[in-house]
């Protein structure tokens, strides 16, 4: 009866619990000189027995539930995990990689994860020595570095198709802590941002050229904005 309804089947315990009664009474019935008494006493067993029944029937509900929620929490951070358009690579306490998504494969040109994990990001050449001390120290850490291929393919730090160098938006942050004090693990996320800064790079030198022009220019040139109103003319005027 009480293991039907840890298992949440009060379907079976009440049935069971009925039939169990049933058979009880016509025990005592059929032996008991003192009925009063024997029925006192089965009535306590009865409403004992489904006390107990009811109550471990509604914890079972509850953690039930508990878990339910935890596997759904557990699929949507998995979810989020694996198709963030952001690299995210996790790593043990002693900075050896755990896992990493589709867009960190991605980004350091990674085929199998296999062939990455176990790398230690304190044996990266492409972090600095502060960087790694912090770390070290527990530090959330966040940081914009230009990511050379090279020293990695040179010392087979990790099997890679990419090569040259890239730029990097990188936020470390420990993970727990260990009772000596230790992070217990570190979450990296990392974002390729070469493409964004060349572009920014093209229009501030474009803006260079085209601020060099106006100021040189011995024409009339005036500038305004989108409701006429005049920003800035050249020396020309």
């Amino acid at each position: 009866i009480l293991l039907a309804a840890h298992l949440g089947q009060r379907r079976l315990y009440l049935p069971a619990l009925t039939i169990l009664t049933l058979l009880s009474i016509w025990v005592i019935v059929s032996t008991s000189s003192d009925l009063p008494k024997s029925f006192s006493v089965l009535a306590l067993i009865f409403v004992s027995v489904f006390a107990a029944a009811e109550a471990i029937y509604r914890l079972s509900r509850i953690q039930r539930r508990q878990l339910g929620t935890l596997h759904a929490r557990d699929r949507w951070f998995r979810s989020i995990f694996a198709d963030s358009p952001i690299a995210i690579e996790l790593f043990d306490g002693s900075g050896r990689l755990i896992d990493v998504n589709r867009a960190g494969m991605a980004i350091f040109g990674v085929n199998d994860i296999q062939t990455v994990k176990g790398f230690q990001i304190f044996d990266d050449p492409n972090v600095t020595d502060e960087v790694k001390e912090r770390l070290r120290r527990g530090e959330t850490v966040h940081y914009v570095n230009r990511f050379d291929f090279a020293p990695i393919k040179a010392a087979n730090l990790y099997e890679t198709s990419r090569e040259g160098v890239i730029e990097l938006d990188v936020l470390i942050t420990p993970l727990g802590v260990q009772p000596e004090g230790a992070p217990e693990g570190y979450l990296v996320m990392a974002q390729d941002i070469t493409e964004q800064n060349r572009r920014q790079r093209a229009l501030t030198a474009s803006e260079a050229k085209l601020r060099a022009i106006f100021d040189a220019s011995d024409d009339g040139i005036v500038l305004t904005d989108e409701a006429g109103m005049v920003i800035e003319f050249s020396q020309g005027m």
